[in-house]
């Protein structure tokens, strides 16, 4: 029998990353150096990393009628992704987030919801039904906080696994956690939800436990190179992460995306809490070994050979 697909409600956007000699003065044109773009945007990019998995999985959310998504949709769709769902808006464009950087160290970064601002309850509301026979719904919040909760509900009370990535926003109602089997928060943003200082397991566990207050069952707070905090029912520890080559470390973009899509792949597996965490923990840290958020995602096969490596 074919496994049953995991859900993804969330967000696609185009990602542009730009290196200039200058940075740009107002009025005149700057030539930059080079440019890398590449799909991104937290739903499209957990939904990439469980195909990369191996599982089957399917995508709810919406993208402009134009270019950007058109093309994108393509690419998430050759990549094993049932992209069925991803809807056109006509009323606005594709999401875009743009990171400028300069020789001089300077930095910004423009990102533009887009069309995932128009994802709506109706939305998911018609979708209910596959959300209820799914093996687990994952979401997050570069879409509007009430589709997020509308989502989970719906999962939760048909007893489909439900994993939140709350992040990036955090105007969303706390009642919402009540229908979250897993929260998933990076340490920035437990602190951000609790107003303590999660920087290391000390302060991530305080954290953890503030947030399964709020009504959340399990709690997972990741903390980079320093690892993760695991906070369950089960089991409460200390994940180390593998480590890796300073020299070989890119960028962290899209490797939150990475630890949830793998961490929710496991739990469908029957994985323990802690496995879970652990094989997670591999795949954000291969993730940061390689351009891009997208382009960044690791094969399992990868995973699994990181695992090896590290537990002997």
């Amino acid at each position: 029998m074919a496994q049953p697909a995991i859900t993804v409600v969330g967000s696609l956007m185009v990602d542009v990353f730009a290196h200039t000699p200058d940075w740009p003065v107002h009025g005149r044109v700057t030539h930059g150096e080079s440019a890398f773009i590449d799909g991104g945007g937290k739903g499209a990019n957990q939904a990439l990393m469980v195909a990369r998995m191996g599982w089957p999985v399917r995508l709810i959310g919406r993208v402009g009628r134009d270019v950007a998504g058109a093309g994108l949709t393509a690419h998430l769709r050759a990549s094993g992704i049932d992209t069925t769902h991803v809807l056109q808006d006509t009323s606005t464009g594709t999401g875009l987030f743009m990171v400028l950087m300069s020789a001089a160290g300077h930095s910004g970064a423009l990102a533009i919801n887009g069309a995932n601002g128009r994802l709506s309850i109706e939305d998911v509301r018609q979708r209910a039904e596959m959300v209820r026979r799914s093996a687990a719904l994952i979401t997050q919040l570069e879409i509007p906080p009430s589709v997020a909760a509308a989502a989970l509900r719906i999962a939760s009370e048909a007893g489909v696994l439900t994993v939140f990535n709350a992040a990036p926003r955090f105007d969303f109602p706390r009642s919402m956690l009540a229908w979250c089997d897993y929260v998933v928060v990076n340490d920035e943003e437990a602190g951000r939800l609790t107003g303590l200082t999660a920087q290391d397991a000390t302060g991530a566990a305080e954290a953890a436990q503030r947030i399964e207050a709020m009504g959340a069952r399990n709690v997972v707070v990741t903390m980079g190179a320093r690892g993760a905090w695991t906070h369950t029912r089960d089991w409460q520890g200390h994940m180390p992460a593998p480590v890796m080559p300073p020299a070989n470390l890119i960028n962290a973009i899209g490797a939150g995306d990475a630890f949830v899509g793998a961490l929710t792949v496991r739990l469908c597996e029957g994985a323990s809490a802690r496995e879970a965490v652990q094989f997670a923990s591999a795949a954000a840290a291969l993730s940061v070994t390689r351009r891009g958020a997208q382009a960044g995602l690791p094969a399992r096969s990868d995973v699994e050979a990181l695992l090896r490596r590290a537990i002997p």
